[in-house]
């Protein structure tokens, strides 16, 4: 049982060491994170279960067992539903620089200081930013970041 995040690291980068090191380890990622885009990567990661924490213990045991007994297989309430919504979402093909600068830009941060984070000059961001605009189909920095948050490029705390 792994939580996706932990106190020293990510819980999806420690559920692909675990799947190259032992294929055959029943692993349940058991979070309070329900979003698609989680539940997702956790597949992707390799897992063999998704729970919810709050679920009822009956469905966090009966992960822990179905996990145990097929650990190469995949099993989370909400799949299906998960995989047709990002099936049927439209597609936004970002660099990883686009998508590092989205990410920076929804956290809050200024052109100023995603510049400064990343080390190029705020000419370069704004380049950047304005691939993104495009991509997006967004006019400004708000109209970015709530449509890359509807097509789940981001999601935001709340």
């Amino acid at each position: 049982m792994v939580d996706l995040n932990l106190g020293d690291g990510s819980g999806l980068d420690l559920v692909r060491r675990v799947r190259e090191q032992r294929p055959a380890a029943g692993i349940v990622v058991c979070t309070m994170y329900d979003g698609d885009n989680d539940l997702l990567a956790a597949l992707e990661a390799g897992a063999s279960a998704f729970v919810l924490k709050q679920a009822p213990v009956e469905d966090v045991v009966d992960s822990a067992r179905r996990a145990a007994s097929s650990p190469t297989t995949f099993a989370a309430d909400g799949l299906a539903g998960a995989m047709r919504r990002r099936l049927s979402a439209p597609t936004v093909q970002l660099t990883p620089r686009e998508d590092e600068i989205l990410r920076l830009l929804a956290s809050g941060l200024s052109v100023a200081e995603v510049s400064s984070r990343l080390f190029v000059s705020t000419s370069t961001t704004k380049t950047h930013m304005a691939k993104l605009y495009e991509k997006l189909g967004a006019a400004n920095r708000t109209q970015a970041v709530m449509a890359a948050v509807r097509l789940g490029l981001v999601q935001v705390d709340a």
